[in-house]
């Protein structure tokens, strides 16, 4: 199954990376701003890992979450 990413409106963000088996693992949590409510991954910074961007609903902005994971 491939990774999830869900926007939260009460903490930010959940990441649940996929196991290969069809399931998933525990979720990884990561704040965003006020009131998360969509989340979408991109490529933004040139690295070639996908990056996260998350609609935050009141305080109407954008937050850019990088990817930071080592390169195999």
């Amino acid at each position: 199954m491939p990774d999830l990413a869900v926007a939260s409106t009460g903490f930010g963000v959940s990441l649940l990376l996929g196991n290969g088996d069809g399931g998933l693992q525990q979720a990884t949590d990561f704040a965003a701003g006020s009131y998360p409510v969509s989340v979408a991954a991109g490529e933004f910074n040139r690295d070639d890992l996908p990056d996260l961007v998350v609609a935050n609903y009141n305080s109407g902005d954008v937050s850019v979450l990088i990817n930071k994971t080592p390169l195999k």
